[in-house]
């Protein structure tokens, strides 16, 4: 993931930007496409998992570096606790781990298995972000 950006809070809901890219398919895969599926996402080590949002992601076309951009999507919160925890480790941690988990067809042409996405992000707290602005990212 490149960049996330939250914009617009309510109480119920927030708009959401997205820049990332999945990395490649090769061979017949590099063919083959995702069909749309909601992705969850939570903080990376509870159990129970405790989505903090769900993502629906459009139709995924293999390639080599898929990009994924979604722009001022409205997302309503689902999870109050887990959205506020997930806040707190965004403000004041230089890293979090952010899982996102959902269920999915691929194709390849008329030939379908279901998909298991599953993947961790690494993304910058605001802290690193604030230390690196300042100039004292390695102290």
């Amino acid at each position: 993931m490149h960049s996330l950006k939250i914009l617009n809070p309510t109480a119920e809901s927030f708009e959401l930007s997205i820049n990332g890219s999945i990395m490649g398919a090769t061979g017949s895969a590099a063919h083959s496409r995702l069909e749309k599926m909601d992705v969850k996402l939570f903080l990376e080590g509870h159990d129970p998992i405790q989505p903090f949002m769900t993502l629906a992601m459009d139709e995924i076309h293999g390639g080599d570096n898929v990009p994924v951009i979604k722009d001022n999507v409205l997302v309503e919160i689902t999870d109050d606790t887990a959205l506020d925890e997930f806040a707190l480790r965004l403000v004041d941690n230089d890293m979090l781990r952010v899982a996102m988990r959902g269920h999915t067809k691929m194709w390849l042409g008329k030939i379908h298995t279901g998909v298991d996405y599953n993947e961790v992000v690494e993304l910058k707290g605001l802290l690193l972000v604030a230390k690196e602005r300042r100039g004292w990212a390695g102290g």
